[in-house]
């Protein structure tokens, strides 16, 4: 949330009257000291006292100096907003009648403006308008929610939750900065877990971030925990290409910086046993090593995309095509019958050795009447004829490189599809062949195990490292578009107001009679304590909806301490309760401080910033500076239209 540091106080004065403008603000300069401008009254009255007249030379200078300086900013903010270009972002509009537009937004007298590609603007007054989602690009419409497997998940301290989206094998991420002084990871990152081994391919198509620290990468990393071993090829907003790595728990990460590349670019990041090799490529064919490290990891590890952000609240976005995830293991697809019918389950298997039983292989499929499909691919140790064998009580066939090898019935079994076709296959090292296993369950004990004799071993089950797929479905583009993060408490550092508008900051001073909220450029906000529901210090994973009706402190890992605030000292709060006295908490286990419940005031509209703000109002006003919002607690507010994330209809 970015502010006038000229209205730091909410609540002085009559509400509504003063117009707050959360614009982008020139950070001052070290050492700069806020001058308060007096008012004409008191200009002359100290040359009145009878001062000496160095001291009212002084004084008189001084009274010119602050007279120039407000004559000098009532004719800046006169240029600005005669000479100002309007407020430009790409975003999608839905209109009360269903109508929905795409295209490049601008606020107009009354309203958006939507610039299409194809045909004249159209002008969506806010009497019409039901939705808009602004600021994520222009290929908006095409972002869905997270699909096939792929999550999306903070890690580290961040100030406000992440965001993602996808569209097949497109990806757009979404970071606010984190204002934290501590040199701590916090970042947002989609990705699913695997075992074994795995190679991540991915194009980065563009990076907008405020400085060089945001980084856009392809990483895998053992844990979701800050500090987690890991290894990553990644830009940074006009930065050079860098290769980064951590080999032990909480230490240092190493950085290396490579080549300054241009954009699209692509990335590729590979896991072999305990080796991770970064590559990048401008063309997704002809690969360069970027650098190599070894990692010990557990067992199961995480890969995906991240993207990071530095500075309090300072926004970044990154959008990621052709995204291509090779994990060990088969794709196995569990059918509730035994015809490959009804999908009930998709996961990855590895190695393929189960001994069911009488028991269900997954929930949702019956016992005694399944089937399982198993896809991906095969590489051999080394050249050679293999021979492959199924171990199983069911009907099952086995194909490799589209060749049908192996075919299984109760009773009987044959090495090859027919008496002509050999019983071994030639396969070649280095090569990757597509392998598929069908398997029906129709009655008795369920089992199978995938074997196989190689060149120079015996028979032996097929070890999962030998074994790859792609583990994710295939979203389809123009499904829901996703939105930005909900509204539920926890999700943002900040405060909510007893009207039901939350205000994204970070939390500097707190006591009885008001709360400090920090924004970007370290500005601060003062807001009165009686104004307050809810004070959030920490983002939790597991967001809170609704909001709390008893007072507080609501912990991170879920529990309640029911107690009437007293006072913040040092790295501890203090609550009183009638039961249990002065209780005394550290502020590291307290996310949120429960004031008095939150009583949303009628509002017509939500309007929601990418830093995380949530403002409800009843009416809303547009000039080319921005977006006005008539906010019960904290008057009028002017938000401009490039740090808006979703603005929303929620009565009618």
């Amino acid at each position: 949330m970015l502010v006038d540091p000229s209205c730091c106080w909410l609540g002085a004065g009559e509400p509504g009257r003063a117009t707050r403008d959360f614009a982008r603000l020139p950070r001052q300069p070290p050492g700069h000291q806020a001058c308060r401008i007096a008012p004409p009254r008191e200009w002359g009255g100290s040359m009145q006292r009878g001062r000496a007249a160095a001291a009212g030379g002084a004084s008189q200078r001084c009274c010119w100096l602050r007279l120039a300086t407000m004559v000098s900013i009532c004719w800046l903010g006169l240029t600005i907003l005669l000479g100002a270009e309007a407020d430009r972002v790409s975003g999608v509009v839905w209109t009360m009648d269903g109508q929905q537009y795409q295209g490049e937004l601008v606020l107009g007298s009354a309203g958006l403006q939507v610039a299409r590609a194809e045909g004249q603007p159209i002008q969506v007054p806010f009497t019409r308008l039901d939705r808009a989602l602004l600021s994520l690009g222009p290929d908006l419409a095409q972002f869905g929610p997270l699909q096939g497997g792929w999550v999306g998940q903070d890690v580290g301290p961040v100030d406000v939750a992440g965001w993602a989206g996808q569209a097949g094998s497109a990806f757009a991420l979404r970071v606010v900065g984190n204002g934290s002084e501590e040199s701590t990871e916090a970042f947002h990152l989609v990705h699913q877990q695997a075992q074994g081994n795995a190679e991540l391919v991915a194009r980065l198509l563009r990076i907008n971030g405020p400085d060089r620290h945001t980084r856009a990468s392809v990483t895998v990393r053992e844990s979701l925990a800050a500090g987690s071993p890991l290894a990553l090829v990644g830009v940074s907003a006009g930065g050079p290409l860098c290769f980064q790595a951590r080999s032990e728990w909480g230490k240092k990460t190493r950085t290396l910086a490579l080549a300054q590349l241009s954009l699209p670019l692509w990335l590729r990041l590979v896991k072999q046993g305990a080796q991770c090799t970064g590559y990048f490529s401008t063309d997704g064919r002809q690969w360069n090593l970027a650098a190599s490290t070894n990692l010990v990891m557990g067992e199961r590890f995480y890969v995906g995309l991240a993207l990071s952000a530095h500075g309090a609240f300072n926004v970044a976005q990154a959008q990621f095509d052709q995204v291509h995830l090779m994990v060990s293991g088969l794709r196995g697809e569990y059918f509730a019958d035994p015809h490959f019918g009804t999908v009930a389950c998709v996961r990855v298997d590895a190695p393929l050795q189960f001994a069911w039983g009488h028991r269900p292989p997954v929930e949702s499929v019956p016992a005694d009447r399944f089937s399982v499909r198993w896809t991906g691919q095969i590489e051999p140790e080394e050249s050679g004829d293999y021979t492959f064998h199924l171990d199983t009580d069911g009907v099952a066939r086995l194909w490799i490189g589209g060749q049908l090898v192996v075919v299984h019935q109760p009773g009987r079994t044959r090495s090859s599809a027919s008496s002509t076709q050999p019983s071994t296959v030639r396969l070649h090292a280095g090569q990757q062949y597509d392998l598929r296993l069908e398997y029906e369950k129709t009655g008795g004990p369920g089992s199978v195990c995938l074997a196989w004799t190689t060149p120079r071993r015996q028979r032996r089950v097929v070890p999962a490292e030998r074994l790859y797929c792609v583990p994710e479905f295939r979203a389809q583009p123009g499904s829901a578009i996703a939105s930005p993060p909900n509204s539920s408490i926890g999700t943002a550092k900040g405060v909510w107001l007893c009207t039901g508008s939350f205000l994204a900051g970070q939390v500097r001073a707190l006591d009885a009679r008001q709360i400090k909220l920090a924004f970007r450029g370290g500005q601060e906000l003062a807001v009165p304590t009686s104004k307050a529901a809810q004070v959030v210090l920490q983002v939790i994973a597991q967001a809170t909806s609704p909001h709390p009706t008893r007072p507080g402190a609501l912990l991170r890992n879920g529990d309640l301490i029911e107690g009437v605030f007293r006072r913040i000292e040092g790295r501890h709060v203090q609550l009183s309760s009638v039961l249990f006295g002065l209780r005394t908490l550290s502020l590291e286990n307290v996310a949120v401080l429960c004031l008095r419940p939150a009583v949303p005031s009628p509002a017509t509209f939500e309007v929601r910033t990418l830093e995380g703000s949530v403002l409800r109002a009843d009416s809303l006003r547009a000039d080319p500076m921005g977006l006005q919002v008539d906010e019960p607690a904290v008057g009028s507010v002017r938000l401009p239209l490039s740090a808006l994330a979703e603005i929303r209809r929620i009565t009618r």
